[in-house]
């Protein structure tokens, strides 16, 4: 209105247009602080996007999952194995529930979940049934160690040839693995180099070559094989090694096999192509899936985070968090800018509002709509409700029980009450009752409430 206020979301507009036609726009401080506030959280989102292009595929830890494509995941090998026939699928619960199947990888379980003493124990009870297990450990901190050489200084990482140790079926068509990082396979007793005694079933053991490990390599510990599954180490015997140790040990288990890996990398879609990683993982899976390939090759996720404890949230890339997360944001934002006054209340009139401007503006209404009858019908039930309450009878009572009640007071009233009742009854038969002859009813009822109170 002329010199008034209005709001328009956050802005207040003060006064009306004037001669030049503008408008003076005031933001208030609450408006002022939302859209800050929304600023912010743009500049935040386009930080975090940037943030992630610069990271490309850098992690701070390898994640030896199956379902990483990245440089550090095993999802080559799952899908290389898939491609060739072999049923592979994910498992993920502990493995104390492993299901039936031929082969198992565990790879690098202890960077993410701890395996349990149950665990391990559960898969050895698993592997004596004639089945195969990859393990890979991995220490969280060498391999962020190693994460951090290969974004800053890859040439400090190059991979290592390693040579069978014994030659057999495992051992078809490969000629060297390619291993990198710091952690050997050697045995804490004596030299570990391998006895005729205690080679892999079905392999020859070559001649020595004059090589011998004392204790633990200085280049890391054995990966906790030792303390994981004791049994299984003391029972296993170097199969691959490079000039600083063993890489890969085989223990025969019952009627199955460990295989014991040092060097997790070589499962990974970066490093499975080097040598001849993949034709050894392949000669070991036939030996033990055979050429009908119909046993299950597990590949073990729970360790690396996906299992039934975890709830969709923490699977959720985090990524699509900071988005939720900033629809949460905006969604408060949003509710709490709802709920205040973005701007100066507006000012009162002057003048005081009676309540004749509602009557009037109710009977205009009324009038327009031509609702006469409607009136009449609602001021008849309002009069016989309140005559009947102040006669001390039911509401529902008789016209001649009304009359009779007020002849007993007052017999002329009685008459007109009469009569105003049988007008109340025509105007109510009357399809559109006359505006005048309503007005003049009402007058009636009135008149009739007042002589009531007065003979009571």
């Amino acid at each position: 209105s002329e010199g008034g206020f209005h709001t328009r979301g956050g802005i207040a507009v003060e006064g009306g247009q004037g001669a030049s036609g503008d408008m003076n726009l005031h933001i208030s401080r609450d408006g002022a602080i939302v859209f800050v506030l929304f600023l912010l959280l743009i500049a935040l989102a386009t930080m975090m996007f940037v943030h992630e292009e610069r990271q490309e595929w850098f992690e701070p830890f390898p994640r030896r999952t199956s379902y990483n494509s990245r440089p550090t995941g095993t999802k080559g090998l799952y899908l290389t194995l898939k491609r060739l026939g072999y049923r592979v699928a994910r498992h993920q619960a502990p493995l104390t529930a492993l299901p039936e199947g031929k082969v198992v990888f565990v790879l690098a379980p202890e960077v993410i979940r701890a395996v349990t003493s149950a665990e391990w124990k559960a898969l050895t009870e698993w592997v004596k049934e004639g089945r195969l297990a990859w393990v890979a450990l991995e220490d969280p901190e060498r391999a962020a160690e190693e994460q951090w050489a290969v974004k800053h200084s890859p040439k400090d990482l190059t991979p290592t040839p390693a040579e069978p140790l014994w030659r057999g079926e495992l051992m078809t068509g490969v000629r060297e693995l390619k291993v990198r990082g710091g952690v050997r396979l050697s045995s804490e007793s004596g030299t570990s180099t391998p006895s005729a005694e205690s080679h892999p079933e079905g392999t020859e053991a070559p001649e020595s070559k004059g090589r011998g490990w004392i204790g633990l390599s200085p280049l890391g510990e054995a990966a906790d094989f030792p303390k994981a599954l004791p049994e299984v180490w003391r029972a296993s015997v170097p199969l691959f090694a490079d000039q600083c140790g063993p890489v890969v040990r085989y223990a025969a288990w019952g009627e199955g096999a460990f295989l014991l890996v040092g060097s997790p990398w070589l499962f990974s879609n970066e490093g499975l192509d080097k040598g001849d990683n993949l034709t050894f993982v392949l000669n070991a899976v036939e030996t033990f899936v055979g050429s009908r390939r119909e046993g299950l090759i597990w590949f073990d996720e729970y360790h690396h985070g996906y299992g039934k404890r975890l709830t969709l949230w923490q699977v959720t890339p985090r990524l699509v968090k900071w988005g939720v997360g900033q629809l949460v944001l905006a969604l408060l934002l949003f509710l709490w800018g709802a709920s205040r006054r973005f701007t100066r209340p507006l000012p009162l009139s002057g003048q005081e509002r009676s309540r004749a401007e509602y009557l009037e503006s109710l009977a205009t209404l009324f009038q327009r709509a031509r609702a006469t009858r409607l009136v009449v019908n609602q001021l008849a039930e309002t009069f016989r409700q309140d005559l009947a309450t102040a006669l001390a009878l039911p509401a529902a009572a008789s016209n001649e029980e009304l009359v009779a009640s007020v002849a007993s007071r007052d017999p002329t009233l009685a008459a007109r009450l009469r009569q105003t009742l049988t007008d109340t009854s025509r105007l109510r038969a009357a399809s559109a009752p006359e505006e005048a002859a309503v007005l003049r009813w009402a007058g009636q009822l009135h008149s009739l409430r007042q002589e009531v109170a007065r003979i009571l």
